[in-house]
């Protein structure tokens, strides 16, 4: 399965939170499930809103359960656009976590971001797409380089170390 995670969500307007992440359990056609509904919620702080409408949840509250539907498909490959979108820093880090592990577990994840620092403390390889169509791919020590980025974003930058990986401000 293929786990799809936009940057703008895709829920259904007339079902609960509940029912969309259970639409996913449902359309996962796995007999055996590796995440319960109740898991699903837990990992991505979902408890509180389960009735509520997608119409009434903030932009982050929307993503999470976005991904929490797509968590339920137990996709062997995730193709995710800013999935840290819209999430405070608590839930950005817990989704990153999530996404490891799901890597971890082997499946593929292929995902665009941003924050640079996102992906330097979580990517392991990165492909970054210049404005003149320049396509550089590599580990992320290698291209997580001022050189490489400065370019990127016609911005210049100071890099730090902080545990270990590197930390990117506009300098």
């Amino acid at each position: 399965a293929i786990g799809f995670v936009f940057q703008e969500t895709h829920l259904f307007p007339h079902l609960s939170v509940a029912a969309n992440i259970a639409y996913g359990l449902k359309r996962s056609g796995r007999r055996r499930q590796e995440f319960s509904l109740d898991q699903v919620v837990g990992i991505l702080d979902l408890g509180g809103l389960l009735a509520r409408a997608p119409g009434t949840l903030s932009g982050g509250e929307r993503q999470r359960v976005s991904i929490a539907t797509a968590l339920t498909q137990q996709p062997t490959i995730w193709l995710a656009d800013e999935p840290t979108n819209h999430l405070d820093l608590h839930h950005q880090v817990a989704v990153m976590e999530l996404l490891n592990q799901q890597a971890d577990n082997g499946a593929a994840v292929f995902m665009c971001l941003h924050d640079l620092n996102l992906a330097a403390r979580w990517c392991d390889h990165l492909l970054l797409l210049y404005p003149d169509g320049e396509l550089c791919f590599g580990p992320a020590p290698a291209m997580l380089v001022p050189e490489a980025l400065e370019r990127l974003y016609d911005q210049k930058l100071v890099v730090a170390q902080v545990n270990g990986a590197p930390v990117f401000v506009p300098g």
